[in-house]
């Protein structure tokens, strides 16, 4: 339910995003470089980090260690005045239980500085990944959406170390066991810095 409730969510505001930005003569549908740096992100957490649907002992089914690496574009193609830029992504995690996944899709930035005064962003996200189940949790088939958002704290070099949530589910659109949705709800401390630093 709630990965379905994230996709229509997400390709909603993609979907306004675009009719606006067609609409308007200031350019939010655009592609840009802009003053934004290509940023590759590094991870560590909690696969499956919760169950709602665990047993009354409380155990939690193929939970593990998570290992994850993204690339977030600089260039931007939906660009709200500033505000909230939408650009693309790809990236892929691995977990101690030998399960392995790779999405590309987009990302969203919002400007807390901007906003609220705050060094912070607020980036959603929204993908399609694959995924090699190995001893991982079942999700009921091999393609999957990935969905999830971060908030992080901006440094004065434009790295960011954030708190991300993602959400790996097939929607309910897999007619597999009545349409089986087990999910998985992932909790990771992100780091991410521009490409330009590292070289």
């Amino acid at each position: 339910m709630l990965g379905r409730a994230v996709v229509l969510l997400c390709a909603g505001i993609l979907a306004l995003g675009i009719h606006i930005g067609q609409a308007s003569a200031d350019g939010v549908f655009t592609l840009e470089r802009g003053s934004d740096p290509d940023l590759l992100s590094v991870g560590a957490g909690v696969y499956a980090f919760r169950d709602p649907d665990r047993g009354a002992e409380g155990t939690i089914e193929n939970r593990s260690a998570l290992f994850q690496l993204d690339w977030l574009g600089g260039y931007k193609f939906l660009n709200f005045w500033d505000y909230f830029k939408v650009g693309p992504m790809v990236g892929g995690m691995v977990n101690t239980d030998g399960g392995l996944f790779g999405w590309g899709g987009i990302y969203g930035v919002g400007d807390l500085n901007r906003i609220f005064g705050w060094s912070m962003e607020f980036r959603p996200f929204f993908g399609i990944a694959a995924n090699k189940q190995g001893g991982s949790r079942d999700l009921g088939g091999t393609f999957l959406f990935h969905s999830g958002a971060t908030i992080a704290y901006v440094f004065d070099n434009e790295a960011t170390l954030g708190l991300t949530f993602s959400h790996q589910s097939n929607g309910g659109l897999l007619n597999r066991e009545g349409g089986a949705n087990p999910g998985a709800d992932n909790l990771l401390v992100t780091y991410a810095i521009p490409f330009r630093k590292l070289f």
